[in-house]
């Protein structure tokens, strides 16, 4: 009965060493709707970015209508661009609009017939591009400031900093 439990035992413990560890989502950089480094540091990201590591932007706010109701949106990115060596830029895959139906006793959200894509940047600058489903034609873009925090997935480290991508 011993061998049996210490076999069973000696197996959980080697099952849990070939689990992969989840690797933490940490804020790496906040800039607000200026620009303005508001927490972290910048460089991290973009040499976050050129070592390959996973990025998250988020972003959201308060409604116009009551300031108490407020709106969290977080999406990984597709596609990021560094420009100039110091701003990046990241952009999500296109998703189903939403309709977020905010009251102040309950919540629920329905979709929309549109299809969305954003383009969010660590200098405040956002573009935003909606399409109707049906006829994939452009209904709709809006650009605008905003503030967005960055978060990178750790994990990947490399002792070298980075450099740019186009040297190599």
């Amino acid at each position: 009965m011993k061998g049996k439990l210490y076999l069973i035992l000696v197996i959980i413990v080697l099952g849990c060493q070939s689990i992969p560890h989840q690797k933490d989502w940490v804020l790496v950089y906040k800039n607000n709707a200026f620009g303005e480094a508001l927490e972290g540091n910048k460089m991290e990201l973009v040499n976050a970015v050129r070592n390959g590591s996973p990025v998250r932007v988020g972003f959201g706010g308060r409604l116009r209508s009551d300031s108490t109701l407020t709106i969290e949106h977080i999406f990984e990115t597709q596609f990021i661009t560094i420009l100039n060596d110091n701003e990046v830029y990241a952009q999500m895959e296109p998703i189903i609009g939403q309709n977020p139906l905010i009251e102040k006793d309950t919540t629920n959200i329905l979709f929309r017939h549109t299809q969305w894509n954003i383009i969010v940047g660590t200098n405040g600058f956002s573009d935003r591009i909606t399409m109707t489903l049906n006829r994939d034609s452009v209904t709709s873009q809006n650009q605008k400031n905003m503030s967005a925090s960055w978060f990178v997935k750790k994990g990947v480290e490399n002792d070298k900093k980075p450099i740019p991508l186009w040297v190599r």
